[in-house]
């Protein structure tokens, strides 16, 4: 697994951004609903409510088309959401924001397509030279490009 991008530690669990996703791990004291990884292109939003005299702690929650926000009570529960203490809004909404940057990276590229291996690469210019599309000289030039050599 990649190294992630930002994190933040909620009062029920920790978030992880990666490249690509968004890794919910909950708190074995709080209702620890495990791991949860959701794919920056299945996420259609984050949503940050704020401690309230109530409830005592705020929600970070990440939106996907089969799950809504809850109310804190709720959310301790909920494998998509982490909850925050009464001081720990601002880290949500800096994390909101990161995630957001990311997710419209991914959704700006077709079928959230991060990027290509080498070795994707390299296979993709062979079909090119079996279909006559390039030369062989073309195809040898782009695999040394490709391995840096």
């Amino acid at each position: 697994m990649n190294k992630p991008i930002a994190k933040f530690k909620g009062s029920s669990g920790v978030a992880f951004l990666y490249e690509d996703r968004v890794v919910i791990q909950g708190s074995k004291l709080i209702g620890n609903h495990g791991d949860k990884t959701i794919f920056l292109q299945h996420l259609s939003g984050v949503t940050v409510r704020k401690a309230s005299v109530i409830s005592g702690s705020g929600v970070i929650h990440f939106s996907t088309g089969s799950s809504e926000m809850k109310n804190a009570f709720k959310s301790v529960r909920d494998e998509n959401a982490l909850l925050i203490s009464p001081f720990g809004g601002k880290k949500a909404s800096e994390f909101k924001a990161l995630v957001e940057k990311q997710m419209a990276i991914v959704h700006s590229k077709p079928n959230g397509v991060t990027s290509l291996s080498t070795a994707d690469e390299i296979k993709k210019y062979k079909e090119l030279l079996e279909s006559d599309i390039i030369t062989q000289e073309e195809f040898d030039a782009k695999k040394k490009q490709l391995l840096g050599l």
